[in-house]
Order: structure tokens, then sequence, then C-alpha cells
């Protein structure tokens, strides 16, 4: 448990050198995409050590996640807009975090059936074109209004 908080650490240390390199969008699909395929093999390792590193290779997405997201939002918005873009952003985040909890119970006593559906979550997020009817994922097709 403590690995996960842990790669929240070196994620809120690290992230922002890849954010720089990447570019929010595509930061945030990457990371994404590793929490999915982090998620996916949850259900296959069965030793400790194993289990560690994917804790904490989880916890470095999600905090890359959000720190790409808050600094994307962040950049986007001009100074009269950002109270409340952000006040909206975490109003959000803290639903889907009660809505995620709730989802884990609903499900099925063991198994690794929920985890497949964390991991259809993560990709549908993950792939900006989806969303995107120009086809591009560049910053110029996500500007804020």
């Amino acid at each position: 448990m403590a690995a996960y908080y842990m790669g929240l650490v070196l994620g809120g240390l690290y992230t922002k050198r890849v954010i720089l390199r990447l570019g929010h969008i595509r930061a945030f699909s990457a990371f994404a995409t590793l929490t999915a395929a982090v998620c996916l093999a949850y259900g296959f390792v069965a030793f400790p050590a194993a289990l560690i590193l994917s804790r904490l290779l989880n916890g470095f997405c999600i905090a890359g996640m959000t720190t790409s997201t808050e600094s994307w939002l962040n950049d986007r918005s001009s100074n009269e807009t950002r109270g409340r873009v952000l006040g909206f952003y975490m109003l959000v985040f803290y639903l889907a975090i009660a809505a995620g909890q709730t989802w884990v119970n609903l499900g099925p006593v063991g198994g690794s059936a929920h985890l497949n559906d964390r991991v259809d979550a993560y990709r549908a997020v993950a792939d900006p074109h989806r969303h995107n009817p120009s086809g591009r994922a560049g910053p110029e097709s996500f500007r804020a209004t």
C-alpha cells in the first residue's frame, strides 16, 4: 500500500519533465494508457515484488494525470475564469472518486472483472482523438473558449 503513495510523491516530483517534453494532452494520454496497462497487470501478478512495482507505477501515473490535467486547465484559463474552472474541475474530481469507490462495491467479490472495468475507463479518457472531430490532438484543437 505504501508503494502507491511513494509513486504519488515521485510523480509529483518528476511528471513536470514529462509534461514539458510531451505536452499536456500527450502526457495525460501516456499516463492514462500506462495506468490501464498496470490495472491489467494486477490480475496476472501474484508475487509481492511485482505488486509493489505496479502500485508504485500506478501512483506515479495517477500523479501524472492529475498534474497534467490541472496544469493544462491552469494554463488555458484566464485570470477571470481560473477559479470557476478549477472549482468545477475539483467538483468533478471528487464526484468521480466517490463514484469509483461505489463502483468497486457493486462488483462481485474476488476475480478481476472490476479491474477490466477500470481499464475500459482509463482507455476511454486516454484517446484524445475520440472526442475531437478534427482528428488533431494538438493544443490548437483544445483551446478554451
